[in-house]
């Protein structure tokens, strides 16, 4: 009788997601299946020839995010930008409100996608400037494009320098 109501409680927190089973998060094959420990990379998904703008790999990102988180809305993208807003690696993260999860993407020399947590965060808009136009007004450094109220912003910080960058106009805003 314990074994069963163990198995039971088990089977619970795996319905409502509280635990995931192995393998639901790193990297995928082509064919959708979620292997233990292999890189997206090795396998036949397109990549982005790299460095790459972030607009340059998001095509990549989202051939990368499992296909059944159909309800995804992207909220942040983050690297690590020389001057002319090229990265080595982007950071996509995607939410799904249904599945109150956040999927963050990464698009380097191996591929590969992992869970977080929720974050509650406001997607960013289907048109946004490019790390190339955010980095020609600021340089380079670290940048992100998250929304920040109501408008979508490229932040780049080199070192102690904060730029940002209104990521509709393309004017520096801070």
């Amino acid at each position: 009788m314990p074994k069963l109501l163990f198995l039971g409680f088990v089977c619970a927190l795996l319905l409502f997601g509280c635990v995931q089973p192995p393998g639901t998060s790193g990297t995928l094959n082509p064919n959708g299946s979620n292997p233990s420990n292999q890189s997206a990379g090795n396998n036949a998904y397109p990549t982005a020839a790299l460095p790459a703008s972030a607009q340059g790999a998001f095509g990549a990102a989202k051939s990368i995010l499992p296909q059944y988180i159909n309800d995804s809305v992207l909220v942040s993208i983050s690297g690590n930008c020389d001057r002319s807003g090229l990265s080595s690696a982007w950071q996509y993260t995607y939410e799904s409100y249904n599945k109150k999860k956040d999927f963050v993407v990464t698009v380097s020399d191996t591929p590969s996608w992992r869970d977080a947590s929720f974050s509650f965060s406001s997607g960013l808009p289907g048109q946004w400037i490019d790390s190339v136009n955010a980095a020609s007004a600021c340089g380079g450094g670290e940048c992100s494009l998250e929304m920040v109220g109501d408008a979508p912003v490229w932040n780049i910080i080199d070192g102690q320098n904060v730029c940002t960058v209104d990521a509709i106009s393309g004017k520096v805003v801070g």
